[in-house]
């Protein structure tokens, strides 16, 4: 799925600020054990 499609299915964002918002959420999953941990299991329960 690209940018510009992630960002009008969440209501019309912008497709730079959908990669920004992707950026942001990287950034914390390296120093949030918790959203690591809970990311990690929503990934393995929906494959």
């Amino acid at each position: 799925m690209t940018l510009r499609a992630l960002g009008q299915a969440a209501g019309g964002m912008d497709y730079t600020a959908v990669g920004n918002a992707i950026k942001r959420f990287e950034q914390r999953l390296a120093t949030d054990r918790i959203l690591r941990r809970t990311t990690d299991r929503l990934l393995k329960e929906t494959q």
